[in-house]
């Protein structure tokens, strides 16, 4: 996938990004001008940085969450003025004691931090310690030691083998499901109760794992890992007298009109709370008043589900509140403050409704609903007191996920799902069979870094508590070479030290360390020490394309370094066709509405050629550009959760954009299908991105996108270049019949315009707070041709595109005609979106589809190409992924394809 130019600025950025930002402060081989920092690393052999990186971020996500908590709670203990029953009485460690006491046990050798350590730098390190690591390892390992045998116990590493599988099982299912649900929206199958399963999968998976949470939090906490189990229990701000009560009434040992000796448990606390003592006694009440459940707060159970929703919402806001501020000041603004609020409450109102139902679950079976299914006398009294209740109420509380946006119940449901699972399993078992425990980890890991190789946007979506754990997958997938991601950052700042600037920071953008496909741009945020003015950009005098910086200079630049190893580029003058499509399209832009969008493209302050000689390291020969950075946020992670009213003002706004965009007027020196370069000065045409060839007419570039398909076609061991198979036909047709099928169709081939080629909201950015689209990026595709080709690949995210999976609504792309309804088996969503793209289009006085004769043609055209080597063939890494028997299936199947094309084409 291409990487964006101005991306950084996303509100919540994923774990990726967050990772990116944190190595990039840590990176090494920097060539700065400016001294070097602990963090960087410099002193530390280059073998060994991996490992101390991986240490160091492992630590850190390990004490700071730890710390923060400590702190919160120590400044809410100082703030209350009532005892505290929520937790037994016993003696507790200052506040600095316990601040020290989390330093320390981080750095422990059987902790987190030294896993992260082991597993990025491997075992060699650590065998040389491996005495050290013993003798410090007895200390903690008391637990884990059976007191009948005293032989060791295993057990320790449980809770992160869960992480790891419910990371694995969610992979899984996920991607199982993800194709299911392509196979049948592909076959117009997709029905409601499919997209509610889809919709429920997470909230139900949310609430099974907190009903085994709680349930074991009532009568198993010792299944619980210690700290979460403290954290429930100061959340739920009981009294557990309370608790013990009813876990009591579970084992019988207290029993209704049987003297067990239990009078004094309950009756304390009803002397405490200002009840009858005998309320307490279970041979003179039965059952238990509600009133000793809501600890006095009266007999209403809806008084108290209100009053506990308004205690527990007012102690969430102490946690979340400072966290939601601290995060908006990363990037303030005026509507700071309300985000902040909005976020912190909503966080809050979920805790407290789940705090809320459980407990009104209590109350629903104890007097509300259980009396009335199960029966009044005192057998079926006991039985709802020995559990019932408390099943309610651990069956109601995940719903309060259902408050939270749809994209943190994911992130939720997975951050339980590993505890939820510790319930059911052996904290402690002997070391013969750890194995098991060793064999699941293993298998999970391998699942999830195939899945962070493979489809690396799939654990993008890890976030919040998940971090940690995210952290480590992409510790591991990062580059496989390091020196490269160095040598790139050092080109960067030797880029914007050849203008006699000085860079403060450098920054990746959107960086994913590993990438089973050669990326197609390396792009770089670069905050400079002094702001960069004309005098700096036209010391070697101007360049075509480029244009000046603002009088009061740019203290912010985008590098954008263009990878000529990418697959199925051509690099002749790539980095020349992108400045000038920029320089065309800023122009257009310029005459819209007033200037309204004149500072959409960005800027082109500086660019270079690609140059690569044999011998040289490949960052020496990358071309690349040195370009204004644009503010806001990506409209593709905007869009999805916007109200319809606002997605169709986008709508209509990027169709305004775009009718601009068309009526682009080109250089006078550019008439031939193609690209852009630049000569003398000028700009003329010159060959395209995508594929190979001088500019030519019309015919000759669909012969030059045949020659170039079939030479990726000849590349592929598998295809063969369709030697001994359709390779005559396909010569035939290009030589003999393609003109005269153009001609034929009534296309019309002098049309020549600007096209795009990826003209997607996720190269365009939006400020939330104006409600406009303040950038379009990424022109690396662009080419100049028949301007009905932007419709073969852009728009596919508002179904603007003409290779619908539907082939009505496909039809109606065609030809303009939507109807007043859409068919009851047709996505209404899609259709919508669709229909409004066309008629905002129509609106702004843009060229539709059905604009086009001869656009079936051109589309069957596009598509026959896409065939001679379709990527599920030509690459190396998808064939690896298929076992021989399923590639050759796909070859007969794509080979059929392409025959049928030609026969009906006369071939």
């Amino acid at each position: 996938m291409e990487l964006r130019g101005a991306a950084s600025s996303k509100g919540s950025p994923d774990t990726q990004s967050i990772l990116t930002s944190t190595m990039a402060k840590i990176s090494t081989g920097t060539s700065s001008p400016r001294k070097s920092s602990f963090l960087q690393l410099q002193s530390i052999p280059p073998p060994l940085r991996p490992l101390v990186r991986a240490y160091l971020l492992g630590y850190a996500s390990a004490v700071l969450p730890r710390l923060l908590t400590l702190v919160l709670q120590h400044l809410s203990n100082r703030k209350r003025k009532t005892p505290n029953y929520a937790l037994p009485e016993r003696d507790e460690n200052t506040f600095l004691e316990s601040a020290k006491h989390v330093l320390k046990t981080g750095l422990d050798p059987c902790r987190f931090p030294t896993f992260c350590a082991a597993l990025v730098g491997g075992a060699t390190l650590l065998q040389s310690k491996k005495p050290t690591l013993r003798r410090r390892a007895g200390s903690s390992t008391t637990r884990y030691v059976d007191p009948a045998t005293g032989k060791k116990l295993a057990g320790r590493t449980v809770d992160l083998t869960l992480f790891a599988a419910t990371q694995a099982i969610d992979v899984i299912v996920g991607e199982l499901w993800a194709r299911h649900k392509g196979r049948r929206l592909a076959a117009q199958k997709w029905t409601k109760v499919e997209a509610f399963i889809s919709q429920m999968t997470d909230p139900v998976s949310f609430v099974a794992s907190c009903a085994l949470i709680m349930w074991a939090w009532f009568y198993a906490p010792d299944n619980l890992p210690r700290a979460y189990n403290k954290w429930i229990t100061s959340a739920a701000h009981v009294d557990i007298r309370l608790i013990e009560a009813l876990r009591r009434c579970r084992t019988r040992e207290l029993s209704y009109e049987k003297e067990t000796g239990q009078a004094h448990l309950l009756g304390t606390m009803c002397t405490d709370h200002s009840l009858p003592y005998e309320w307490g006694d279970p041979c003179k009440t039965i059952p238990f008043p509600c009133d000793i459940v809501h600890m006095g707060r009266g007999p209403s159970c809806e008084y108290h589900a209100w009053r506990r929703f308004w205690l527990s919402w007012k102690w969430s806001m102490y946690t979340y509140l400072p966290l939601a501020l601290a995060l908006q000041l990363r990037k303030p603004n005026r509507d700071s403050l309300r985000t902040a609020l909005l976020s912190a409450a909503r966080s809050s109102a979920f805790l407290g409704t789940y705090i809320t139902l459980f407990y009104y679950g209590v109350c629903l079976g104890r007097t509300r609903i259980g009396p009335h299914l199960l029966g009044k006398d005192v057998a079926c009294r006991q039985k709802i007191d020995g559990g019932y209740c408390v099943g309610v109420g651990c069956f109601l509380c995940g719903w309060s996920v259902l408050i939270e946006t749809a994209n943190r119940r994911k992130d939720m449901a997975l951050f339980v799902a590993p505890r939820a699972m510790a319930t059911l399993l052996p904290r402690q078992y002997k070391m013969e069979v750890q194995w098991r425990e060793t064999l699941a980890f293993a298998l999970s890991t391998a699942v999830v870094f195939t899945c962070a190789r493979e489809n690396p946007r799939r654990l993008a979506r890890t976030t919040g508590t998940q971090a940690a754990g995210a952290r480590l997958w992409a510790l591991i997938i990062m580059d496989s070479s390091e020196e490269a991601y160095h040598r790139r950052r050092c080109l960067v700042q030797d880029i914007i030290c050849s203008f006699g600037l000085k860079s403060e920071s450098v920054t990746p953008v959107e960086y994913v360390g590993y990438n089973p496909f050669p990326v197609n741009n390396f792009i770089y945020k670069v905050a400079l020490s002094s702001p960069a003015t004309e005098e700096h950009f036209t010391r070697a005098g101007h360049q075509t394309c480029a244009v000046l910086p603002p009088l009061t200079g740019e203290s912010t630049v985008i590098v954008r370094l263009s990878n000529p190893t990418s697959m199925g580029m051509n690099n002749t003058n790539r980095v020349e066709n992108e400045v000038c499509a920029m320089a065309v399209a800023r122009e257009a832009m310029a005459s819209v509405e007033g200037g309204r969008y004149d500072s959409i493209v960005p800027r082109v302050y500086a660019w270079k050629s690609t140059r690569m000689m044999a011998g040289d390291a490949p960052e020496q020969g990358f071309g690349w550009i040195v370009m204004e950075y644009m503010e806001g946020e990506v409209l593709d992670m905007l869009f999805g959760d916007m109200k319809w009213d606002e997605k169709k003002r986008v709508i209509g706004e990027i169709a305004c954009i775009f009718a601009a965009f068309q009526k682009a007027k080109l250089p006078q020196r550019v008439e031939l299908h193609g690209g852009m370069t630049v000569r003398d000065g000028d700009i003329v045409s010159g060959q395209a991105t995508m594929h190979k060839g001088e500019p030519s007419g019309y015919v000759g570039l669909w012969k030059a996108r045949i020659d170039h398909a079939l030479e990726q076609a000849d590349e592929s061991t598998l295809i063969n270049g369709w030697k001994g198979g359709v390779r005559e036909r396909i010569e035939k047709f290009k030589n003999d019949e393609l003109g005269v099928l153009i001609h034929n169709g009534e296309v019309d081939s002098t049309l020549l315009g600007l096209v795009h080629n990826d003209f997607t909201i996720n190269n365009m950015l939006y400020n939330p707070h104006t409600k406009r689209i303040t950038a379009l990026l990424d022109f690396d595709w662009s080419s100049v041709t028949h301007p009905a080709h932007e419709f073969f690949t852009s728009f596919h995210d508002v179904h603007g595109r003409v290779d619908e999976a539907s082939e009505k609504l496909r039809k109606a792309i065609f030809s303009g005609d939507f109807g007043s309804h859409p068919d009851e088996d047709e996505d209404q969503e899609a259709w919508k979106l669709a229909k409004t793209w066309d008629d905002a289009l129509k609106q702004h006085g843009g060229m539709r589809p059905c604009d086009f004769k001869g656009i079936e043609l051109l589309q069957g055209l596009w598509n026959f190409v896409y065939s001679i080597c379709p990527f599920e063939l030509g690459s190396k890494l998808m064939l690896f992924r298929r076992s021989k028997k399923e590639s050759e299936a796909a070859k007969e199947r794509v080979e059929g394809q392409i025959s049928k094309m030609l026969s009906g084409w006369g071939v």
